[in-house]
């Protein structure tokens, strides 16, 4: 007897597999050298990758089931069951140091004679793929070199079959992202393929329980003190265990439930804050666990702000008593928090960590020694700290690689916007601080350091002011970007009173960035990069916590980084009060079209539209690069009351996390042609092969109101309304970790439209709701045409010209921003601002 059995035609993915990790081990003291890219990704590790795969061998010699426990590498794991739907299997983690990421796969499958019969392996990912039958190893990618289509690499290979066989996959990656990942196809007949029977069940019985498992969903996964930890089944025969692990793996809450309906695990207030794995195990008769699933939930319970411009030095105080305690463990910014505070003799342990750090030269060092170089300015005008620490961060900073054109190995990189700010700072910053000494592993002096460094940030602010952000609006790396700005304006020499003032403008345009495109403190906009948990949970967007801090409104919650607001909040650095207003304006409709990023490297700069009224805010990015694959950037965003946010993207992966970039939701494996005319927006997709959907995120639960009519769904936020229509329709979303939360489309090709209105404009949500099911809206040659009741005939698609009202939709030839708030000519470093009858303008043409 068997159970999940599938006809896997030619050409299809073949499905289903036991797993066996993946695994990321930390092998940074095995492998030296940076191993991000291809080139680098072949030769290093070479050794490592001969005995893993020795071991893989030894591990696949016999059959695996479900429930096994086995050892690899000294780690042992559990045989687990793959529910993901996507063509193309995908685990990663992104490290700051080389990894060995590994993960085993295996299944049984019968073929109708015997014969040879044509495999493809898929990849996008450099490293290792084996493959074996009934334990023996039949294909190794090592031993022939792929044919590349677009961005994968695919073997193609012939396996002698009759009858029944076990199958098996084994994947292997060394570097800072230990990203594996596969598509194996047959490519000349249909396979049947099946898993082994599950102990003390009969088949009928175990497809009972994977649909119990199906029918498990989280009303939500971000949760605040006043919210339940609730599960909802529709389907319950069997009683399932639902327990919490925290990120150190112990259990802090557990309870069995069975029947259908809502189960509450408990309170969020009982919960205290960090990131839970909560793990639903179904049980036999004996209370012996069968199978389960599992999901990743945060707790988190955002600190209130004193308002008003005169509460600013309490936020600040506050600011920092939440980093001095909630920061990353062993955070150097805790460390430089504690000290602001007078807290001296509790910071040895993370300057010691972090001198650690650096000196071993991890990604993200130059993240980390802006808060070193922090202190030592500080410790230079007055001493705290004992003369052993001082001397450590002496030594660390003399020995650091400050740029590419340094001698000595590292798996830092360097090349992003942000990073080349971070490292031209740190270099003049140490040049400046020891100007006399040799630092000691480029042998020059500091005040060489200091006077290239000085050429290169001049640059990068000339660039910032003229042009704005390559990584534009970009929810993550913008407090990143921001840190060593603040550095530079409290730490500029009273005779470069020129920097400091290049860096004071800089600052003053982004945090115009940060009052006139937030909504509520949310960056809802467009992104030029981020990452799933910015997305989806707005209270760790690593600008919430600048917003809070500079105005009162975003978050501060535990889990977000305090490189900038930490910063900030010891900075002789103040905001212009013109944007204060700005900031906390819930009265006017603000539309603001946006250019973004030089044109380099075939990369276009960014246009997009912003438009902000008090119920929500909408932004696309416009006709961006549409069909190509791209890792993080954000196509589009509709931010409403509440913190709910509703966004679409096409993955290839049900992954989440850097190291599958793109993952589940932030990135695209192909970008949208976007149109944005004020509220209302298109998104046209046309999928790669390696995708099998389009989704939307629509966490109906925490809306007020939800309908769904056709191909259109409606909610409403407090006075926000919106509208989403999907072409080819959509289901909701009904198994995993987003069941019942997103709205899903597998058509080939398909046009989400989505218009937002408010009480203000509308009146009741049942006229808006009226209003647009009774518009028109047909296809027509190339896309659609939408008679929008707020702007006119809406018409939109792949390559026809978008137009409203017969017009032309403006889509390029921005400025640097336009808008009634804000203007700047692109290219001139010049931007005036106005709000009333207040006005300021922020230089950086000099």
């Amino acid at each position: 007897m068997a159970w999940l059995k599938q006809i896997v035609n030619e050409n299809e993915t073949i499905k289903p597999w036991l797993i066996l990790g993946p695994y990321n081990q930390d092998v940074s003291d095995e492998v030296i050298g940076l191993t991000l890219y291809e080139r680098e990704g072949a030769t290093v590790g070479a050794s490592l990758m001969v005995q893993a795969a020795e071991e893989a061998g030894r591990l696949l010699a016999k059959p695996h089931v479900e429930g096994e426990r086995c050892a690899w590498r000294g780690e042992e794991r559990t045989w687990e069951l793959v529910r993901r739907p996507e063509k193309y299997l995908l685990w990663g983690t992104y490290n700051i140091s080389n990894h060995l990421g590994a993960a085993f796969l295996t299944n049984n499958v019968q073929v109708k004679s015997a014969s040879a019969y044509s495999f493809e392996l898929s990849s996008k990912i450099t490293g290792r793929a084996m493959v074996y039958v009934d334990g023996k190893l039949a294909f190794d990618t090592a031993d022939s070199n792929p044919e590349m289509r677009g961005v994968f690499r695919r073997w193609a290979f012939q396996l002698e079959l009759s009858g029944t066989h076990t199958l098996s996959v084994a994947l292997f990656r060394v570097g800072r992202m230990a990203q594996i990942g596969f598509k194996l196809v047959c490519t000349n007949a249909a396979l049947t393929t099946w898993l082994p029977d599950t102990p003390g069940l009969s088949p009928e019985a175990r497809e009972a329980v994977e649909a119990e498992i199906a029918s498990l969903r989280l009303e939500r996964d971000m949760f605040h003190p006043e919210d339940d930890v609730a599960l909802i089944t529709a389907l319950a025969a069997r009683p399932f265990k639902a327990s919490l692990e925290n990120e150190d793996g112990l259990q802090t809450a557990s309870a069995t439930f069975s029947g259908s309906g809502r189960h509450v695990l408990l309170q969020g207030a009982e919960l205290p804050d960090g990131i839970y794995n909560l793990i639903c195990d179904w049980l036999d008769e004996k209370g012996q666990r069968l199978t389960g699933t599992q999901f990743e939930i945060k707790k988190t319970s955002p600190l209130k702000a004193p308002l008003g411009d005169d509460k600013l030095a309490e936020r600040q105080r506050l600011t920092l008593e939440h980093y001095a305690d909630n920061t990353e463990r062993h955070s150097i910014f805790e460390a430089v928090a504690r000290y602001a505070l007078g807290r001296y003799d509790e910071i040895a342990s993370q300057i010691e960590y972090t001198c650690d750090f650096i000196a071993a030269r991890k990604d993200c060092a130059d993240f980390a020694i802006q808060g070193l170089l922090r202190l030592m300015y500080w410790e230079r005008k007055e001493q705290h700290l004992s003369d052993a620490l001082n001397a450590l961060m002496k030594d660390t900073i003399l020995g650091f690689k400050y740029w590419v054109d340094e001698p000595g190995d590292t798996v830092m990189y360097m090349g992003s916007e942000n990073h080349r700010m971070l490292f031209h700072v740190a270099e003049w910053m140490a040049g400046q601080l020891f100007p006399t000494e040799e630092f000691t592993n480029s042998g020059m002096r500091g005040l060489y350091h200091s006077t290239k460094g000085r050429m290169y940030i001049t640059e990068w602010f000339r660039q910032r002011g003229r042009f704005g952000f390559d990584e534009w609006h970009s929810n993550s790396y913008f407090p990143i970007s921001m840190a060593p700005v603040i550095n530079v304006y409290d730490f500029a020499i009273g005779e470069d009173s020129k920097l400091r003032e290049m860096a004071g403008y800089t600052l003053d345009y982004m945090c115009t960035i940060l009052a006139t495109d937030t909504y509520e403190g949310i960056l809802g906009t467009t992104h030029g990069r981020s990452y799933g948990r910015y997305l989806k949970h707005p209270d760790m967007e690593g600008t919430s916590s600048l917003c809070w801090q500079l105005w009162g409104t975003g978050s501060l919650s535990k889990g977000t980084s305090g490189i900038a607001a930490a910063l900030l909040a010891t900075s002789a650095y103040r905001a212009p009060a013109i944007l204060t207003p700005m900031a906390l304006d819930k009265k006017t409709v603000l539309e603001s079209r946006e250019r973004q990023g030089l044109h380099h490297g075939g990369i276009q700069s960014a246009e997009f539209v912003v438009f902000r009224t008090p119920d929500y805010q909408i932004s696309g990015v416009q006709d961006y690069r549409k069909g190509e694959y791209e890792s993080s950037s954000h196509p589009a965003q509709v931010t409403l009351s509440n913190k709910n946010v509703i966004f679409w993207s096409c993955p290839n992966t049900c992954e989440e996390g850097g190291g599958a970039r793109p993952d589940y939701w932030s990135g695209c494996t192909t970008l949208p042609r976007v149109i944005q005319y004020r509220n209302v927006m298109s998104l046209t997709f046309q999928p790669s092969e390696a995708a099998w959907m389009t989704h939307c995120f629509f966490e109906q639960d925490r809306f007020d109101e939800v309908r769904y009519e056709g191909n259109w769904a409606f909610c409403r936020v407090a006075e926000g309304y919106v509208a989403i229509y999907s072409q080819h329709g959509f289901t909701l979303g009904d198994r995993g970790q987003y069941a019942g939360r997103e709205l899903v489309c597998v058509a080939e090709e398909n046009t989400w439209l989505v218009e937002c209105g408010r009480q203000a404009d509308w009146g009741t949500f049942d006229a808006f709701v009226e209003a647009i099911v009774d518009a028109d809206l047909r296809p027509v040659e190339g896309g659609l045409a939408y008679d929008s009741p707020s702007v006119g005939r809406f018409v939109t698609g792949w390559d026809l010209v978008p137009t409203v009202g017969g017009e032309k939709v403006n889509t390029e030839g921005y400025a640097l921003v336009d808008s009634p708030w804000a203007y700047s000519r692109y290219g001139s470093g010049e931007i005036s601002l106005s709000y009333e009858n207040e006005r300021y303008t922020i230089w950086l043409n000099q």
